[in-house]
């Protein structure tokens, strides 16, 4: 009899602490994989953005130039995509967008690095141009707020710096001295 006590005994203590261990389980591992997910899928937002800019900018006439008010050069266009894109998706913040020349030789594969447009018209039979815009910004957590017992944790309770890049083939070298 006194057997048969027991072994009820600890059954029921098993039932009476798996609400505070289901409990345990979501704080503990469900939340912060919410929080990871929620900074993986806004960054992937950013690097979508960085994507669509820098085909603006391979796509452009110039390099740093207007064309006109509606046909924008690489730089403003890229500029303008890459803050339209990440404005449209919440917890996104743009903080600079930078748009280079790189310029690849095809025989030594030496990479040349342009800030500025170039000083000479393009050579395309030696040279492949690429567009590179990288995006510096700030993706937001899930629950933005200062917790008490720890300060800003960067993608948990404050924002996460990140930049990301992107490089696409230029479609008008000749426009990149202008």
């Amino acid at each position: 009899m006194r057997t048969k006590f027991r072994i009820q005994r600890r059954s029921g203590t098993a039932i009476a602490e798996a609400p505070v261990a289901i409990w345990f389980a979501i704080l503990a591992l469900f939340f912060p994989l919410l929080c990871l997910a929620t900074i993986t899928l806004r960054y992937a937002f950013m690097v979508t953005a960085a994507h669509e800019a820098a085909y603006q900018a391979a796509v452009s006439k110039t390099f740093s130039t207007d064309v006109s008010s509606t046909d924008l050069c690489a730089i403003n266009s890229a500029d303008a995509t890459a803050k339209k894109v990440a404005g449209s998706f919440s917890g996104i913040t743009v903080t600079n967008v930078t748009t280079r020349i790189l310029q690849s030789d095809t025989t030594s594969n030496a990479l040349q690095v342009h800030n500025q447009a170039l000083n000479t018209p393009a050579d395309t039979t030696r040279y492949v141009y690429l567009l590179e815009t990288t995006i510096d910004g700030q993706v937001q957590p899930l629950i933005l707020g200062h917790s008490a017992i720890f300060q800003d944790i960067p993608g948990l309770t404050g924002p996460m710096t990140v930049q990301v890049s992107s490089r696409k083939l230029a479609e008008n070298p000749q426009g990149l001295n202008l």
